[in-house]
C-alpha cells in the first residue's frame, strides 16, 4: 500500500480536488512526488509520450490534463504552473476511453531510486545518456550492486528519446548554420566587389566634387553678378513700369474728376428735373381738383336746369290744361254763337216776316250781336294767348334741349381736355422718370468704371511686383537646391564607403 501509494495513490495530507461534471471512474488522480515526471503533454493538453514517473503513476497516451495541485490547467499556463507547484502535488487527469488497461498503480514496486530521492534519479539520467551514445535501447543494461544486469527502466527509455530528437535537432541546426556560413561568406565576397567598386566610385565621385566645387567657386561669384544685373533691370523695367503706371494713374484721376464733374451736374440736372416734375405734380392736383370743382358746378347747374325744365313741363301741362278748357270754353261759346245765329236768323226771318217788329226785340238782337262779337273776340284772344304759350313753350323747350347739349358738349370738351393734360402729364412724369433712372444707372456705372479702374492700376501693381519677387525667390531657391544636391551626394559617397568598410571588417 505504501509503494501504492508513492506511485500514484492519493498521498499522505493531501486532499483530493473536486472536479464538478466527470464521474469519479473517469477520472486518474496521480501525486507527484518528483521531477521530472517524464510526461510530454500537446499542445490541447492531452498527453502524448510517458516515460518514468508517469508511466509507473499510470497515466497513459491520451489522458487529459484537468487540474494541477488545485488550480484548473489551461493550455498558456500549465507548464509554470506545474513547475512552481511545491512537491508533493495532486495531478487531476481525464482517462482516455480508448487506452488499454494497464496494471494498478499499487501493484508496481519501488526502486532504489523511488527512495534515494531526486539528486539520485538525475545522476542515474546523466549516466544513462552517456550510455545511450553507443549502445541501443533494447541492448541497455543497468548495473545493480552485485553486477547482475536488468531491463532498462521507462524513464530511460524516455531520456533515450529525448536524446535521440536532441541529436537530430542539432544536426538540422548544424546544416542550417553552415548554410547561413555559405550565405554570410557569398555576401562577404560581394561586399569586398561593392567595396572595390564603391571606392573606384568614390574616387570618381571625388574627382567630379573637386571639379564641381571648383565650377561651384566660380558660378556663384557669376551668378551673383548675374542675379545683381537681373535685379537692376528688373529695378529699372519696374520704375519705368511704375512711372507708366502713375502717368495712368494720373490720367485716370483727371477722368474721375471729369466724371465727377459730369455727375455732379447730371445731378443737379436730375434735381431740377425733380423740381419740375413736383411742379407739374403739384399742377396737376390743382387742375385735377379745378377739374373736380368745375364737374361739380356743372353737376349743380344741369340739377338746376333739371329743376327748371320740370317746373317748365309743369307750366305746359298747365297751360295745356287752360288750353283745354279755352277750348272747351270755345266750343261752348261757338255752340253758343251758332245757337244766336240760328236764333238770329230766326228772328230775322221772323223779321223779315214781322218788318213791323218791336224795338225791344231790336235791342235785344243788337245785345246779342254785341255779346257774340265779344264771345268771339274773346275766343280769338284765348287762340292767340293759347298760341303764344305754344310757341314761349317750344321756345322754351328747344332752349332747354339746346342748354343740355351745349352743357353736355362743354361737359364732354372739358373732359377730354382734361384726360389730353393727364395724359401728358404722365408721359412727361414717365419720361423725367426715365431719365432720372438713366442719369442714376450712369452715375453708379461711372462709380464702378471708378472703382474698377482704381483696383485693375494697384492689381497690375502687385501682379508685377509679386512676379518680380517671385522670380528671385525662384532663382535663389535653385542655387540653394543645386548646392544641397551637391552636398548630398558627397556625404552619400562618404556613408557607402563607410559601409563598405564596416562590411569587409565584419
Amino acid at each position: 500500500g505504501k509503494k501504492g501509494r508513492e506511485a500514484g495513490g492519493e498521498g499522505e495530507g493531501l486532499k483530493p480536488t473536486p472536479i464538478p461534471g466527470i464521474p469519479e471512474n473517469e477520472l486518474r488522480r496521480v501525486i507527484v512526488r518528483r521531477t521530472p515526471f517524464g510526461m510530454r503533454v500537446s499542445g490541447d493538453l492531452v498527453v502524448e509520450d510517458v516515460g518514468g514517473p508517469a508511466m509507473e503513476a499510470g497515466i497513459v497516451e491520451g489522458d487529459s490534463i484537468l487540474s494541477i495541485a488545485g488550480t484548473t490547467a489551461e493550455v498558456m499556463t500549465w507548464t509554470s504552473v506545474f513547475k512552481a507547484a511545491p512537491l508533493p502535488f495532486e495531478l487531476v487527469l481525464k482517462k482516455n476511453p480508448n487506452a488499454p488497461p494497464t496494471p494498478a498503480a499499487s501493484q508496481a514496486h519501488e526502486t532504489p531510486s523511488s527512495k534515494t530521492g531526486g539528486g539520485d534519479d538525475r545522476k542515474k539520467a546523466s549516466s544513462h545518456l552517456k550510455l545511450s551514445n553507443t549502445r541501443s535501447p533494447s541492448s541497455v543494461r543497468s548495473e545493480g550492486e552485485g553486477g547482475v544486469s536488468r531491463e532498462p527502466s521507462s524513464m530511460e527509455a524516455f531520456l533515450h528519446r529525448q536524446l535521440k530528437e536532441t541529436e537530430a535537432r542539432l544536426k538540422e541546426r548544424e546544416k542550417q548554420l553552415e548554410s547561413s556560413l555559405k550565405a554570410t561568406q557569398t555576401r562577404l565576397n560581394q561586399f569586398v566587389q561593392a567595396n572595390r567598386s564603391y571606392e573606384v566610385e568614390h574616387k570618381r565621385l571625388t574627382e567630379q566634387l573637386k571639379k564641381v566645387t571648383a565650377e561651384k567657386d566660380e558660378a556663384i561669384p557669376r551668378a551673383r553678378a548675374a542675379e545683381k544685373a537681373a535685379c537692376k533691370e528688373d529695378m529699372d523695367t519696374l520704375r519705368e513700369q511704375i512711372r507708366a503706371l502713375s502717368k495712368q494713374l494720373a490720367e485716370m484721376n483727371r477722368h474721375e474728376k471729369a466724371l465727377t464733374l459730369q455727375v455732379s451736374t447730371e445731378e443737379q440736372k436730375c434735381e431740377a428735373l425733380q423740381t419740375s416734375l413736383d411742379e407739374m405734380e403739384e399742377k396737376l392736383n390743382a387742375l385735377q381738383e379745378f377739374s373736380d370743382f368745375e364737374i361739380q358746378k356743372l353737376r349743380a347747374d344741369l340739377n338746376e336746369v333739371g329743376i327748371e325744365l320740370k317746373e317748365a313741363q309743369k307750366a305746359v301741362k298747365k297751360k295745356d290744361e287752360e288750353i283745354l278748357d279755352l277750348e272747351n270754353h270755345c266750343a261752348h261759346l261757338k255752340a253758343a254763337k251758332d245757337r244766336l245765329e240760328s236764333e238770329t236768323e230766326e228772328k230775322e226771318h221772323i223779321a223779315r216776316q214781322n218788318r213791323f217788329s218791336s224795338a225791344g226785340d231790336q235791342a235785344k238782337i243788337e245785345e246779342l250781336e254785341t255779346q257774340l262779337k265779344q264771345s268771339r273776340e274773346g275766343v280769338t284772344n284765348l287762340e292767340s294767348q293759347l298760341g303764344a304759350s305754344e310757341k314761349k313753350l317750344t321756345a322754351m323747350q328747344e332752349k332747354l334741349t339746346q342748354s343740355e347739349q351745349g352743357n353736355q358738349r362743354q361737359l364732354k370738351e372739358t373732359e377730354k381736355k382734361m384726360k389730353q393734360q393727364i395724359t401728358m402729364l404722365t408721359t412727361q412724369r414717365n419720361r423725367f422718370k426715365r431719365k432720372a433712372e438713366s442719369l442714376s444707372h450712369t452715375v453708379k456705372g461711372l462709380m464702378r468704371e471708378k472703382a474698377q479702374s482704381a483696383n485693375t492700376v494697384s492689381g497690375l501693381y502687385e501682379q508685377k511686383l509679386a512676379a518680380l519677387v517671385k522670380e528671385k525667390k525662384a532663382a535663389m531657391q535653385a542655387l540653394e537646391t543645386y548646392k544641397k544636391a551637391f552636398e548630398q551626394q558627397l556625404m552619400g559617397s562618404k556613408s557607402v564607403k563607410k559601409k563598405v568598410f564596416m562590411a569587409s571588417n565584419s
